[in-house]
């Protein structure tokens, strides 16, 4: 069958993230790629304090809460190297 190759997604969305915005400050300038940039942190924001990210986990018939809270409990910190990243 052959050997399997494993890469992380970062491969792929980084340069595509990367080029996406070097076109964009070319085509419309700074002023547009901030706004965009202002834009991804309010999207950032909007989808982790959003009061139904965890109503799947309170139905009745769902019976992996442990695995959805350990999962979940990431967020604060992935949400906060999201931001580090625009950042730096």
């Amino acid at each position: 069958m052959g050997p399997s190759i494993v890469l992380p997604a970062a491969i792929i969305v980084f340069p595509l993230s990367y080029i996406f915005g070097d076109i964009l400050t070319e085509v419309y300038g700074y002023r547009w790629a901030r706004r965009i940039i202002w834009l991804g942190f309010a999207c950032n924001f909007i989808s982790f304090y959003s009061p139904g990210w965890g109503s799947v986990a309170r139905r009745s018939f769902w019976s992996g809460q442990s695995a959805y809270q350990t999962i979940l409990a990431n967020t604060p910190r992935l949400l906060l190297a999201s931001f580090s990243g625009y950042c730096w």
